[in-house]
């Protein structure tokens, strides 16, 4: 998985994730 957050503010994130049937959420911290 790649994740490009050049266009996103320093914080915390919801990241939802769905492969099949599973849904997952994780928390993402964004430092810049």
């Amino acid at each position: 998985m790649a994740f490009d957050g050049s266009g996103l503010a320093s914080g915390m994130y919801l990241v939802n994730m769905q492969a099949g049937g599973v849904v997952q959420v994780q928390k993402l911290v964004l430092l810049k």
